[in-house]
């Protein structure tokens, strides 16, 4: 059809709009390297080191450029802006004083080269000869499988943020706390790792590990750097995750961050939990501060399975006992009682003395599982009652009678 080849001659012009640009990309990229090298003294060289080694890492063959683009800042203050660079665009992109020399997130965009994901995003700052910034290199295209399967420690930028959370929290490596920490930054999601602050990831960290000792509802908030998107890791106990509850989760979200689910990734990591990593792309406006703790009541909710909420129901004895049937001569009578069986000789004499006909009775046992518990039973008695012969029995009006009697 028309629409299939238009979105084919799209597919093909990106992909040869970055391969024609794959060489230039790097040379302009190179370029923005001696500018960091040859930064002047006044800013940390630390920092600045890592930010050198990440851009030649990413040269390495472990990021496939699919466009660049030039940004120049000009004014200062309230009349600061920042305009587009001439000719400065390259591959699929040829169509002010913070500190960090590098932004990486996610943009919001799909590539249509390579794999179908939404395109990585770097921001580099561009710096003239007096070590002011001047402008911007915007990079965007997709980190190469190394990214996501080479140790933390091994990669630029990573590697410096991990060593500040370790140093955080001080833990003897070869102890068993020290080797939790370090598997729990391996196994982080790895494209928000390159995107969260040290400070957040040390507090994530923290409760991700708790989790270990008792496994429970877990919700991590993240929200981007650009106010576009937010990243929500979802921890639930093992035996309560399904794709049902995944979907129930992605559209609470959704409703209240006023956005709509982008893509998510399910993982089980070894113990009893099992995580969810969704990503809710924002529609308009500034995003939502959600508490953690009201979000993670909510998915609480959402994962609570019939069991759990029956349990609760039936925490107690007598206010467990429900009436049913409309004005009719029969009626089913339906006890639930928290510890052990109410005897036969019990019940029938009471129901007898308020006029009843007991008609039939069955018993069941409800094995209930809680988290973290052991199972409890609940014992519920249904019976079938006769209402004697010219009296009418309103549900509504004398249920509570009957609840009562059993009190």
């Amino acid at each position: 059809s028309a629409d299939l080849i238009k979105r084919l001659q799209h597919v093909l012009g990106q992909v040869k709009m970055a391969a024609t640009d794959w060489k230039p990309m790097l040379n302009l990229l190179e370029t923005a390297l001696s500018e960091l090298r040859d930064l002047p003294a006044g800013r940390s060289e630390a920092e600045r080191d890592e930010a050198v080694a990440f851009l030649e890492w990413l040269r390495n063959n472990n990021f496939t450029f699919l466009g660049m683009r030039e940004y120049v800042y000009s004014g200062e203050g309230a009349d600061a802006t920042v305009e587009r660079g001439k000719g400065s665009g390259l591959g699929i992109l040829s169509d002010p004083d913070g500190q960090d020399y590098l932004i990486v997130t996610k943009a919001n965009v799909k590539s249509v080269v390579h794999r179908r994901a939404y395109m990585d995003y770097v921001g580099v700052k561009r710096f003239g000869p007096n070590g002011k910034v001047v402008g911007e290199l915007r990079i965007v295209g997709l980190f190469t499988a190394t990214a996501y399967t080479r140790s933390v420690n091994q990669i630029p930028l990573l590697r410096a943020k991990v060593e500040k959370v370790v140093s955080h929290f001080d833990f003897d490596p070869r102890g068993h706390s020290g080797r939790m920490l370090q598997n729990t930054l391996e196994n982080y999601p790895r494209d928000d790792l390159f995107q969260i602050t040290p400070e957040l990831l040390a507090k994530f960290c923290e409760q991700i590990n708790d989790l270990s000792e008792r496994p429970r509802v877990r919700v991590l908030p993240r929200i981007d750097h650009f106010d576009r998107f937010v990243s929500l890791i979802v921890y639930v106990p093992r035996e309560d995750y399904n794709s049902m509850v995944r979907e129930k989760i992605g559209l609470y979200f959704q409703s209240v961050y006023k956005g709509h689910v982008s893509a998510f990734y399910p993982a089980f990591p070894e113990g009893g939990v099992a995580r969810v990593h969704i990503i809710i792309g924002r529609r308009e406006g500034t995003t939502p501060q959600i508490p953690q703790a009201t979000l993670e009541d909510a998915v609480r909710e959402i994962t609570a399975r019939w069991t759990d909420r029956f349990a609760a129901l039936a925490g107690t004895d007598a206010p467990n006992l429900e009436v049913s049937g409309e004005s009719e001569p029969l009626l089913y009578l339906k006890i639930f009682h928290a510890t052990d069986h109410l005897p036969l000789s019990r019940r029938v004499p009471l129901l007898e003395n308020l006029g009843f006909r007991v008609i039939s009775e069955r018993t069941f046992d409800i094995g209930i599982a809680r988290s973290g518990k052991d199972q409890r039973v609940v014992v519920l008695h249904d019976m079938e009652l006769q209402v004697p012969e010219g009296v009418v029995f309103d549900t509504k009006q004398h249920g509570s009678l009957v609840e009562e009697a059993f009190l």
